[in-house]
């Protein structure tokens, strides 16, 4: 676990895995250490990379923030980071 520090002082939080094998992946384990033990809302964003959709994430990061959901990316820069 990291912490990704953004500007004015956003903390984000980073689980790097150390295994493709799923089986000896712990999901169990992420969610403990990043404290959701309740049921949240999770948007997932997968496959994308940066070409200029910035109202587009700008959309998404609002609906996540007024739902509480947690947004989790692919860690490929999107440009979604700028609009948290």
């Amino acid at each position: 676990m990291h912490d990704m520090i953004y500007p004015g002082g956003i903390i984000a939080k980073l689980c790097r895995t150390r295994t493709p094998d799923l089986t000896k992946f712990s999901l169990k384990h992420v969610l403990k250490r990043l404290k959701l033990t309740k049921p949240t809302p999770v948007v997932l964003i997968t496959g994308s990379k940066f070409n200029d959709r910035g109202n587009f994430y700008g959309g998404v990061v609002h609906a996540a923030f007024n739902t509480g959901a947690v947004i989790i990316d692919s860690g490929i820069k999107t440009g979604m980071e700028r609009m948290a």
